[in-house]
Parts: C-alpha cells; structure tokens; sequence
C-alpha cells in the first residue's frame, strides 16, 4: 500500500509506504512500514491494533491531491486496513502583518490591518492584537477638565491619574463646571472609599485642582452600608503629598463605616489626609500677587 500526494497538478511523490517484511519477491508475507520505498518492509510488521503513521508535506501551493493504492493482496490471508486518515497543517509557512496605524487613542475611531500570507491562499490564521494605555498622552498640564471627553468624572479621574504618573507639578481647572460623581471605583479604596485615585507624594509634584465643584449625587444615601460604592469621599491624600485647591467647592461628601476593618473610613468626607501631607486651600483664584495668601493645613 502507497499513499503518495502531487501539488497544483505537478508529478505524484510517495510519503507513505506498506510492503512484504522479508525479501522482495516472496508472496504471502505479513506486511510492515517501507521507509525507503524499495518495496521490503524495514519498520515493525502491521498488527490487528491500528498504529497511528504520519508524514510531512514539502512545499506549498493552492491544491493538494492525495492517492491511497492498496495492490497485490492476492490471497485469502492477506489483509490490510486503515481509518482516520487525516491532513493537517495551517495552510502557510509564514505570516507577516502590517497595521496603518502605529497606534491610536482610546475612543480614537476605527484603525485597519493588512494580514499578508507569504505562501498559501487558504487556512486560518490567527492574529493577536497587544494595546497599551496610552491615555495620559492626551493629557497636558495645565489640564482643562472636559477637553478629551465631556464625561466630567471620568475626564477628572483621568487627568488626577496622569498627574500622579508624573513627577512635575500639575494644575487642573474644571473651568467652573460641576463634576457629579454616582460612585467610587473600587480600586481607589483607601481608608475607605475615594471619587478620585489617591494623590501620591513621593516623587511626584504638586497637584493643584482649581476653579469648580466637586459632589456626590444628592439622591445618594450616606448610612454606612457596609462596602457601599456610592458612600465615598472625594480625595485621599498620601503620606508627603503637596496638594492645592483654590476657589473649590466640595459638596454632599460622605466618610461612614463602610468597613468594620477600616479604622480611617468615617473621617474626612471631602479630603482625608494621610497625617503628614500639605493641603493649601483658598476661596478664590490666585494671581500672582496672591499665591502666598493661602491657608496652609496639616
């Protein structure tokens, strides 16, 4: 028995081969693999258990024919059988992919790929896109808030995020507006829950938020329901952490014992302040001649 394959219509090449175990020529012999085609059998004779045989394919091309040919069994104890035959492969040697854009923003609009096969036409591919944040490209300090999106709590806890990612100081104006937020994102709990991440000191500047309110939906309970994401104040200072806030209002705030565990919690339900961080706040915008004027707390 042969089994034996031709591309694109080209000459039939023998990858499989099942002949007499003993010396050519002899008849009635139990048969086994031929691993060099020269009609006598070097491999284990077959059983009456099926063994699983393979062979590879060279080359490449748009049709693939395979030809099984079972000959001279030409006595009544002379048998062969096969089953589960089987091609496999993917259908190309290699896959190179070119993307038009190196990058884009996040809800940036749509970007396109050309996936190019440098051999084969058929098969699948897969093909894995990796993304990084790159958010905080789109955020230059001083910052407006609403500028990227026009979700004011989000566009907040973005800008705040990117301020702490950096190490120089940055000024963020909500340019009057009014930043509502419904709830606190959970990874920003600490000493309870907090609208905005938590302002670093280590090696970061200072953070100046100016020029608007911040508020806690007024339709929002405050009654220390235990892990409640919607009783949250709205900022937490780290230890060393230099933090301005001029001409700001700060309403419907809520620090409540939304963890037994939490010994920090129930204090400070506008700003919390770690102990040892420096909070300058003033009830207007100041000038020039005025940046010394404000109130210094600890």
């Amino acid at each position: 028995m042969t089994i034996a394959y031709r591309i694109d219509g080209g000459g039939w090449n023998t990858i499989l081969q099942f002949a007499e175990i003993n010396t050519a020529g002899q008849t009635n012999q139990e048969p086994g693999l031929d691993t060099d085609f020269d009609g006598v059998a070097e491999g284990p004779a077959l059983t009456p258990e099926f063994t699983e045989y393979s062979a590879s394919i060279p080359g490449g091309g748009s049709f693939l024919e395979i030809r099984l040919t079972v000959e001279n069994l030409e006595y009544t104890d002379e048998d062969i059988a096969f089953d589960n035959l089987r091609i496999e492969g993917n259908g190309f040697s290699t896959l190179t992919v070119d993307i038009d854009e190196a990058s884009i923003p996040e809800n940036g609009g749509a970007t396109s790929a050309t996936v190019t096969r440098s051999t084969g036409t058929s098969g699948n591919a897969t093909v894995t896109l990796a993304s990084t944040d790159e958010t905080c490209s789109l955020y230059g300090f001083p910052y407006t808030v609403g500028t990227v999106t026009s979700d004011l709590p989000a566009d907040l806890r973005n800008a705040v995020e990117c301020a702490n990612s950096n190490s120089t100081d940055d000024v963020i104006d909500l340019d009057g507006q009014t930043a509502t937020f419904v709830s606190a994102p959970s990874e920003y709990a600490l000493d309870g829950h907090n609208a905005l991440q938590p302002v670093s000191g280590t090696g970061n500047g200072a953070l100046t938020i100016q020029n608007g309110v911040l508020e806690r939906d007024d339709s929002l309970a405050c009654d220390g329901a235990t892990g409640d994401l919607a009783e949250f104040r709205f900022l937490h200072l780290d230890s060393d952490a230099d933090a301005f806030f001029h001409g700001m209002t700060f309403r419907n705030g809520c620090a409540s014992d939304i963890d037994p565990g939490t010994e920090n919690d129930t204090k400070g339900a506008a700003i919390f302040n770690s102990g040892s961080s420096a909070v300058y706040l003033s009830d207007r915008m100041p000038d020039r001649k005025q940046r010394r004027s404000a109130k210094r707390t600890s």
